[in-house]
Formats: structure tokens, sequence, C-alpha cells
């Protein structure tokens, strides 16, 4: 099956969902219910099949890569579904090199994957350089907090 070049693509496409949390103060705004109903309004408006199949996973997006959901979800790629339906796009990956290879991996299966905040489609072209810009905005953002997170830490250990 070949991939979906437009949104117009989508349907009849067999949709699985990928959500992650990594802290607890995501919960109210990016926690797993609202990634659920971002997917779920996604799957509806493009008349997606939807699969069942949902991976919430409560990990570090920058190591996410690692993880048994992970590489389960690249293995089950093509298989048992076509699209894989995110949330948000910071949700996926916080790593740009975890990110590349997932898509390059999902697209050699013959799986899209379907970012529902922007409405951005990993296989439109007309969209790659707005999921490019997402993707390296998602690590810049958590090495960010990491930068901060350490200062912090270390400001507080000289007090």
């Amino acid at each position: 099956m070949s991939l979906p070049c437009s949104l117009d693509e989508l349907a009849g496409q067999r949709a699985a969902h990928w959500g992650r949390e990594s802290t607890g103060r995501q919960a109210d705004r990016f926690g797993p219910e609202a990634q659920r109903e971002q997917r779920d309004r996604a799957i509806s408006r493009y008349r997606m099949v939807d699969t069942g199949i949902t991976w919430q996973v409560a990990h570090s997006g920058r190591t996410i890569g690692t993880t048994h959901q992970f590489a389960e979800m690249l293995m089950r790629a093509g298989r048992d579904y076509d699209v894989l339906v995110v949330g948000y796009i910071s949700r996926f990956a916080r790593n740009l090199r975890t990110a590349v290879n997932a898509r390059e991996d999902l697209h050699a299966a013959g799986v899209a994957i379907y970012f529902a905040d922007e409405g951005v489609l990993s296989s439109d072209e007309n969209a790659w350089e707005n999921w490019a810009r997402e993707a390296v905005e998602a690590e810049a953002h958590s090495r960010r907090l990491d930068r901060k997170s350490t200062r912090l830490n270390s400001s507080h250990a000289n007090i």
C-alpha cells in the first residue's frame, strides 16, 4: 500500500494511537486524556478505521526510542496499522534522531504519522518543512528544560 500524500487520502486507513507522558505536570493540558481526545477527533474527522491499537507510554521523549513500546510500534507498522495518530507532536519524541529514524522506518513499512495538533501528515511532502521544524523544536525544548533544571539544581546546592 502506498503512503497517503494528503489528508484526503486518510479515509479508510487503519489507525493506531501513540501517546506519551513524562511528568505529572502534563496531566491537564497534554496528558493521556487530552491526547486521546485529539487522536479520536482526528480519526473520526478523516474517517480512518480505529484499530484500537494504543501505545500510552510514560517515559522521557529524549529516550523514548529505547522502550519496548516504541520497538513494538515499529514492528507492527504496516502489518497491523497504516497511520500512527499522535495527539501532539511533542508527545511523539523529543530526540531528533529518533523522530527522523522513526519517520523513515514507518514510511518504509508503508505507515504515515499524523500529528493531530498541527494537522501534519508525515508523508505529505508539502508538510515536510513544518514536520522537520516541529521535530527540531521538540528536542530543543527538552534541552532548554534540562539546562534550566540543571541551573536550578546547582543554585539550590550552593545555598
